[in-house]
């Protein structure tokens, strides 16, 4: 896809890693929807590689859970399992930084993508303890 490959040449004169890793992220959902399979996994590979060298929850959290979707696609279901662990650590580091009842903790766990990838209790659960 040439707008995915555009994005992803404009992230990689950006310094920061986070925002090459949601770059090569989005050309994986892009590739993942156009069913082609092997364009996301190289996406998803490049993205994990540059998400490794930082520490940002707020890419790692969609990353992960687009690297769980396509290895539960792929049949792989302890990577997909695996994958989905870490978009939850990485979601509770940043409920985490909010102190409970903070309308910005608040919000984010009442956020649909944030609920599914939590599970509805344990978003109920964040929202009033630690």
């Amino acid at each position: 896809n040439q707008t995915a490959d555009a994005l992803v040449k404009a992230a990689t004169s950006s310094a920061s890693p986070a925002i090459k890793a949601v770059a090569w992220d989005v050309k994986a959902k892009i590739a993942v929807a156009a069913e082609e399979w092997n364009v996301a996994g190289q996406s998803i590979e490049r993205s994990l590689s540059t998400l490794s060298r930082t520490d940002s929850p707020c890419a790692a959290w969609k990353i992960h859970d687009t690297a769980s979707a396509y290895h539960q696609h792929s049949g792989d279901l302890e990577k997909a399992e695996q994958h989905r662990s870490e978009s939850q650590d990485a979601i509770l580091a940043m409920v985490r930084s909010f102190p409970v009842g903070h309308p910005l903790r608040n919000s984010l766990l009442a956020e649909e993508p944030i609920r599914k990838i939590l599970g509805d209790e344990a978003s109920s659960r964040y929202l009033h303890a630690e």
